[in-house]
Formats: C-alpha cells, sequence, structure tokens
C-alpha cells in the first residue's frame, strides 16, 4: 500500500478555506506511544489542530467542517529544526557569504528559507544566531507569528556569544587597525 508523508502544515489551506476543517488520514503517528492509528480525522480551526480522534468521532464533533480527505497517505506531527540559521543564501555557506549581502537581502532569503522548511513538514526552528546588525531573524519571527509571512514558529537567539576573535566574532575577518586581530598565546 502506498504509503506518502503528509505533514499538519495545512494549517494554511484550513485558515483560508473554512473556520474549522476536518482533515481525512489513513493513518496518524502517535509519537508519544509510537503507534500508527488507522482512519484518523483531524480537526482544524483558526491554524491549530483542535482535536486528533477516529474520523467517525471527529465527523460528528464537527458536522459543519469542511473536509480534506488524504486517501491512503499518513500524517505525520511536525518537525523541528533545533540548529538552524534563518539569514541569506544557505547554499553559500562560506566565510565571505554573508559579506556579499545586505540585510534587506538576508531578510529576504529568510522568507524563501522559511518556505523551505515548512514544505519540507518543520512546524519551528530554532535560530542558532546570526551575524545580521539589524536582526532580520527577530522580524522574520514576527512576520510569522503575525501571519504576514508563511513559516514555521522561530524561536530566535539573536546574535552569537562568543569570545572576541572566537568561533563566529565578527572580528574574525577583520584587518581594520580600528579592530584588530586578538594576538594569540
Amino acid at each position: 500500500m502506498r504509503s506518502a508523508i503528509v505533514l499538519l502544515s495545512l494549517w494554511a489551506a484550513a485558515v483560508a478555506a473554512e473556520p474549522r476543517t476536518l482533515v481525512r488520514a489513513a493513518r496518524v503517528l502517535d509519537v508519544q506511544n509510537g503507534t500508527w492509528s488507522a482512519d484518523q480525522g483531524i480537526v482544524v480551526s483558526g491554524g491549530r489542530i483542535e482535536s486528533v480522534l477516529s474520523f467517525a468521532q471527529a465527523r460528528s464533533g464537527a458536522p459543519d467542517a469542511a473536509i480534506i480527505d488524504l486517501g491512503d497517505l499518513s500524517v505525520l506531527p511536525g518537525f523541528a529544526d533545533c540548529h538552524a540559521h534563518l539569514l541569506g543564501n544557505l547554499k553559500d555557506i562560506s566565510a565571505v557569504g554573508s559579506l556579499r549581502m545586505s540585510s534587506a537581502q538576508g531578510a529576504i532569503w529568510g522568507v524563501h528559507n522559511l518556505k523551505e522548511w515548512l514544505d519540507r513538514g518543520f512546524t519551528t526552528v530554532r535560530d542558532a544566531g546570526e551575524i545580521d546588525a539589524a536582526y532580520g531573524q527577530f522580524a522574520l519571527r514576527e512576520g510569522v507569528a503575525k501571519g504576514f509571512i508563511q513559516g514555521p514558529r522561530i524561536h530566535a537567539a539573536g546574535g552569537y556569544v562568543t569570545v572576541t576573535g572566537g568561533p563566529t566574532s565578527a572580528s574574525t575577518a577583520s584587518t581594520s587597525p580600528i579592530l584588530p586581530m586578538p594576538s594569540r598565546p
């Protein structure tokens, strides 16, 4: 039997279509118990999962809900990426990659990156730090929270915490006499 992974990022369609939506899935993974449940109904209201029950129970509890039938597809809970970098072109990770773009360009790339994470089933990302002095990751977080941008929930760290001249320190690439490289023993 064909089994595809369908993720619960259907919330965007549910919000746009009806106040309540009932998603019918052939199987739903319960990660707390490590079991699969067959013929399940997922009630979505206001972009949030309201309940996960057998389809018959969910249908009787939400008789007015629009139905999205996934056929024989399976549903997993959303994934969480616990070490992400939101801003910039993630295919250009280099020592000077961030120097080639402005803060605004990094944020535009961030919107693209958030959509990519969401399309791959990530409903939460934890930003592990950015070097953006304008804190674009916080603008992205607020944009997602307010519904302006489609993307996973963001837990943003802000800037890096490091010793001067250490890994990820802005001074490591400096050749300026005003910001000299620290001496090493």
